[in-house]
């Protein structure tokens, strides 16, 4: 069987070639969208222009019994509909620990409010949800419920 004993989620994750040390940079928690020149609110559903990355840490629950398996990520909209997902494999074949790092170029947006990143391992035919965690949306520079710009924000 396979764990998940972390994730996050971040704009940068680097690895350090020598050490194969890992940091990760910028915390994905909240997301700001300004208004446009024009004061204008985007339009939506959009890709928010911030590469991001999702970081898990995988284990073997049993060390001594090697296995594999897939990470999926979702990002879901605050209406609770999945609007992106990426899948990629885990690794624990010849190794105790796995580290997947899911990068993407954007971030899916369908307006403001908590949107959330699930991620998930597969294995076989079961989908078995390990993290779930909230990302904000907020607007700012208009009126959200009228669209207009708001002047001195």
């Amino acid at each position: 069987m396979i764990k998940n004993s972390w994730t996050v989620a971040c704009q940068r994750a680097l690895i350090d070639r020598e050490s194969n040390l890992l940091t990760i940079v910028d915390v994905l928690e909240e997301l700001t969208l300004d208004a446009d020149s024009k004061g204008q609110a985007p339009e939506f559903p959009a890709v928010a222009p911030l590469p991001f990355a999702v970081v898990s840490f995988w284990l073997r629950e049993d060390p001594d019994t090697a296995t594999e398996g897939i990470a999926r990520v979702e990002i879901v909209g605050p209406n609770g509909e999945a609007i992106g997902q990426a899948d990629g494999p885990i690794n624990l074949r010849d190794h105790e620990t796995f580290r997947t790092i899911m990068r993407m170029a954007g971030f899916p947006v369908v307006g403001p409010g908590t949107h959330r990143i699930r991620v998930s391992h597969i294995i076989g035919e079961s989908v078995i949800q390990d993290w779930d965690f909230p990302v904000r949306i907020k607007l700012v520079g208009f009126d959200a419920p009228t669209g207009e710009a708001i002047v001195g924000a």
